[in-house]
């Protein structure tokens, strides 16, 4: 695949290569695509809580703790 880059973006490339942190441009571009997905993901998740804000479902602190508490016996206090 070929791809046209700007020359600021190329040199942003060159500067994180130069770094020593990526061994191919392979690496470096896989990195920042796992780094997209996980931002894209973390957006979605804080618009899926705002829309269950929105529609009122929603829990208060205390039935999230009880309901953790009953699926998870380890959080359980002894």
């Amino acid at each position: 695949m070929t791809i046209d880059l700007a020359p600021d973006i190329e040199d942003r490339i060159n500067q994180r290569m130069a770094s020593g942190r990526y061994s191919s441009t392979d690496e470096l571009f896989r990195k920042a695509l796992d780094s997209l997905q996980e931002r894209e993901q973390f957006l979605a998740d804080i618009e899926e809580s705002l829309e269950d804000e929105r529609r009122g479902d929603v829990m208060s602190i205390r039935e999230f703790d009880k309901q953790m508490r009953e699926e998870h016996p380890s959080l359980r206090q002894t």
